[in-house]
């Protein structure tokens, strides 16, 4: 390549390079950030200034603006969020905004919401205490319903219990905390059996129904409730909506049934049985059976203390697509 040629893409490359230096200094230098006298003199800098914090009144507007797709609670943060005139320099009221967030999450009546979001998203626990969050700690989550239930025997399951002749049944017990070693030796001396763990802090529990009340006042139990029969059954069974896959042309229907882990597959085939059921497998590592039942015995078989969870059984494998050119390639 000739000499002068190389100098010349040389000084054009240079060029290039102090351009962009150039560029890049001009609209990345940072803000010269005004010194505060007054609270009023701050505000929260996003999206008017395109400056994520509190920054004074005055400070021009950041240019380039990078757009960020923002979460779902962050122009809460913005609208919310107080500044404060520390030092001469404008900082975030922390605080002042956790305890707002807290009051509205609590007249939402503690529910999930963009309030809850905002407020765990500023890790607003570490500041301050909110009811909603106590509360949280001990939110059942079923897969039919969630609630915060109040700490006592379930009004329900009292009455239930009046109106049943079952020496065991199977309910939700909630504790404190997660029961330690000494704890459970406790509830074994009741002779209760924990089933599967159930957030927050609860089990599916089986338990001696004369030893309800000696169970919930263990120091370290919360609640004690009813397992309603819809808490057993999926929602598209729920909602009428089962897979054409899982229904027979005679009416009946192909279910998994699950069965609380205390509860022996045989007894299981023999509850199936008395709803004109067929048991065609078992599933032991959930201890379940694949069954054909007539559908109009679904919810009455949900009724049974034993069973724990109906889904419909799943859809058939669906054969991968593929192109016969591959085979000819592959037999050439």
């Amino acid at each position: 390549m000739d000499s002068k040629l190389k100098i010349l893409l040389g000084i054009l490359v240079v060029g290039i390079i102090l351009i962009g230096s150039w560029w890049t200094w001009k609209n990345y230098q940072p803000v010269k950030e005004k010194y505060c006298r007054q609270d009023n003199d701050c505000i929260f800098g996003w999206p008017e200034k395109c400056i994520m914090g509190c920054v004074h009144k005055d400070t021009p507007k950041r240019t380039p603006c990078l757009l960020v797709k923002p979460a779902p609670w962050s122009p809460y943060i913005w609208g919310n969020m107080p500044c404060k005139c520390v030092g001469g320099k404008c900082v975030e009221d922390k605080e002042s905004f956790c305890q707002k967030a807290c009051k509205d999450w609590k007249d939402s009546n503690c529910a999930d919401g963009i309030p809850k979001s905002a407020f765990l998203a500023m890790k607003c626990e570490d500041k301050i205490e909110c009811e909603c969050l106590k509360q949280e700690k001990y939110k059942i989550y079923l897969r039919s319903r969630q609630f915060i239930p109040e700490p006592g025997i379930s009004d329900t399951l009292r009455s239930m219990l009046a109106n049943t002749s079952y020496k065991r049944m199977h309910v939700i017990l909630q504790f404190y905390h997660i029961p330690n070693n000494e704890e459970r030796s406790e509830l074994s001396n009741l002779n209760v059996t924990l089933c599967g763990y159930v957030p927050n802090n609860a089990y599916f529990a089986s338990i001696p129904t004369k030893y309800l009340t000696d169970i919930f006042n263990l120091s370290f139990v919360r609640w004690i409730g009813e397992i309603l029969p819809e808490d057993k059954i999926s929602r598209y069974i729920r909602n009428g909506t089962i897979g054409d896959w899982a229904i027979n042309p005679n009416g009946t229907v192909n279910l998994i049934v699950e069965f609380f882990k205390d509860v022996s597959l045989d007894d299981a085939e023999r509850i199936i049985e008395r709803y004109d059921g067929v048991t065609n497998s078992r599933v032991r590592s959930i201890n379940a059976l694949v069954v054909t039942i007539p559908q109009d015995a679904i919810h009455e078989l949900a009724n049974e203390d034993s069973v724990q969870w109906i889904e419909e059984v799943p859809p058939p494998p669906i054969a991968e697509p593929y192109d016969i050119t591959d085979i000819t390639e592959v037999e050439k």
